[in-house]
């Protein structure tokens, strides 16, 4: 209480010191009580007037959000893991943590499964690569069963129908075409029928009910083949010339088994597994892949079986993965391989998912995991779907999956602050996600000791660790967390439409300026937000607005009053 006494009309100003002690909403009230000696003598006071005031506490300023993932592999005795976040200082009252955990790909498979299944029932033109989509969804979701057994009833339904298409677009001497349009070419879709081997092989693998017609298809798809490829080398050699079509070679080799010889002799040089080896550089990712895939997987269609097991992993093998690990770009969850070992950008959807499913049958050849670090972000990205190369995508998830035990996943998770639990799940392949878990920083013990995951049981766990804070630490230097974000302001020449002079520390009042982002990424990103906020006194000019109101400008102008940095930067500029 501060006790005044006034003379009539007098006026006078009363200061209070403030400080903030934590992020929040704050209610400032003050109450002005009239005193006269009854008052005063029976203990009891009249409010002449009161003032109250809701104060936002903000941080100097905007949050921050870094996070972390990771994989844990349960087993059936305990495994305590150890997340390295510290805990960086943050304004009392920011700091907050969240967890979101899952286990396997089932919901990506499945929805890969359920669109190639739509994709036949609602076609009007009867395509082979459509049909053969079927084939591959039944295939991708049999290493799940039970789980999804409606689904799969519902592609089991449509497989026959499936085959009675691929049976019409099978030709004795040319194998399988495209479309019955395409009826009047006489020549071998050596690609197209490689790709429906492929499907076959994996549909081998995992136990599918293939009805018999469907395996004489493949024979007459193996022998055209076959011929193709060997009438392909000998005009060549009696060309003059040398046949070599590593892509066509690779592929081909993964349709037909490593074992497969052709009959004469230019053929069977032009052809070899050794040809592939010793020129592994001049394939691209999708072509490496295949190569690795052929040398695992049994050596010859015939040998497919549920109970089948990849071989060994050999050194061309281990080459190739090695390889694609050096090429690996990891962004936040995900992961992807980048087309070539110099370049930032991802190879397509298609060779990373063919990379996948390499690597998923090396792990279940007994690679060791140590030596495929971050291929469950590349699960992650190869689940983000979106491409043409779905069948692709969905079967190497599936072999994922079924190499990390996550096919019939059971897990318990639990998360630790030292000794302090914070959270427990039990998490299952066919069983719904748990919610993300978020906690205020004052739930954990200070000063907050190590993280700890706890699992049992057996599959994959992911789990992405979140922390959002207010730095207490106000950064006067530039910070580079992976992504390098640069902003320049420069005077605004309306005559010349264009920026000019030097970068400026301080703007005039009215004065127009432009402003320019400049991000710099080391590899690829999606769903990038840059947030710029406007300093107190810049207001964004519309560039769509009535030209006439800013003289042409396209930026941001100064302006007089004062207030809080707000707002997102949109357009060219602003004025200060």
């Amino acid at each position: 209480r501060l006790p005044v006494t006034l003379s009539p009309l007098q006026t006078i100003e009363v200061v209070f010191t403030l400080k903030a002690l934590s992020l929040g909403d704050a209610v400032l009230t003050a109450t002005v009580d009239f005193e006269n000696s009854a008052a005063v003598h029976s203990g009891s006071l009249q409010v002449a007037d009161a003032l109250e005031l809701k104060l936002p506490v903000l941080g100097m300023q905007p949050q921050v959000s870094v996070a972390t993932s990771r994989a844990l592999q349960a087993s059936a005795e305990p495994s305590v893991w150890t997340e390295g976040v510290a805990f960086p200082a943050a304004v009392p009252g920011s700091g907050s943590i969240s967890l979101a955990m899952g286990v396997g790909r089932l919901p990506a498979v499945a929805a890969v499964a359920d669109t190639l299944g739509a994709n036949w029932k609602d076609a009007t033109d009867k395509y082979a690569t459509v049909a053969i989509g079927v084939v591959a969804a039944v295939a991708m979701l049999q290493p799940y069963y039970p789980a999804q057994d409606e689904l799969r009833q519902h592609l089991l339904r449509l497989l026959p129908s499936a085959v009675e298409s691929l049976s019409s677009l099978t030709d004795a001497s040319i194998g399988l075409r495209f479309s019955n349009w395409a009826s009047a070419n006489n020549y071998v879709d050596v690609q197209l029928n490689a790709f429906g081997l492929f499907v076959a092989r994996k549909a081998a693998l995992a136990g599918v009910p293939l009805p018999h017609k469907f395996k004489l298809l493949t024979s007459t798809w193996s022998a055209a083949t076959a011929r193709a490829l060997e009438q392909q080398v000998e005009e060549e050699t009696a060309r003059g010339g040398k046949w070599r079509s590593m892509h066509t070679l690779a592929l081909c080799r993964l349709a037909l088994g490593t074992e497969w010889t052709p009959s004469s002799k230019h053929a069977a040089e032009a052809l070899d597994m050794q040809v592939l080896r010793d020129g592994i550089d001049e394939l691209d990712v999708f072509g490496q892949a295949a190569v690795a895939l052929s040398l695992l997987l049994p050596p010859s269609p015939s040998s497919d079986a549920v109970t089948a097991r990849p071989r060994g992993v050999d050194l061309a093998v281990a080459a190739i993965l090695r390889s694609f690990e050096a090429r690996t770009r990891v962004t936040a969850r995900t992961a992807y391989i980048a087309y070539s070992s110099g370049a930032a950008s991802a190879a397509g959807g298609a060779d990373n998912a063919l990379a996948l499913a390499a690597f998923a049958a090396a792990l279940t050849a007994g690679m060791s995991p140590d030596a495929a670090a971050n291929v469950d972000k590349l699960a992650n990205w190869v689940a983000r779907g979106g491409d043409s190369s779905s069948v692709y995508a969905g079967l190497a998830m599936a072999d994922y999956d079924l190499a990390r035990s996550s096919t019939d996943a059971d897990i318990s998770l639990a998360l630790n602050a030292g000794s302090t639990p914070l959270a427990y799940a039990q998490l299952r392949t066919a069983g719904p996600p748990p919610r993300t878990l978020t906690l205020p920083w004052s739930a954990l013990p200070q000063p907050p000791p190590p993280l700890l995951f706890v699992t049992s049981g057996h599959g994959e766990a992911s789990v992405a660790l979140s922390l959002t804070f207010t730095p207490a630490n106000l950064l006067l230097e530039p910070v580079s967390r992976g992504i390098s974000v640069q902003k320049i302001i420069r005077r605004y020449d309306g005559a010349l439409s264009a920026a000019v002079g030097p970068a400026l520390t301080s703007v005039p009042l009215g004065q127009v300026v432009s402003v320019t982002i400049q991000v710099t990424l080391a590899d690829d990103a999606s769903n990038l937000l840059i947030d710029d906020w406007l300093p107190a006194g810049l207001e964004a000019i519309d560039p769509n607005a009535n030209a006439a109101l800013t003289d042409g400008a396209a930026g941001a102008t100064a302006s007089s009053s004062n207030g809080f940095p707000g707002g997102r930067l949109g357009g060219f500029g602003g004025i200060a």
